[in-house]
């Protein structure tokens, strides 16, 4: 059963953490390309 790998790129297992810490990165990634489309 894999929900979660349609929110998160590639098959992302883990504790919660690893799986918190991979969400902050895709996150911040997407701020990163925010930036360059706005800039």
């Amino acid at each position: 059963v894999q929900c979660h790998v349609v929110v998160l790129p590639g098959p992302v297992q883990g504790e919660g953490h690893s799986r918190r810490r991979a969400e902050q990165v895709a996150a911040e990634a997407a701020l990163q390309q925010i930036k360059v489309s706005q800039a």
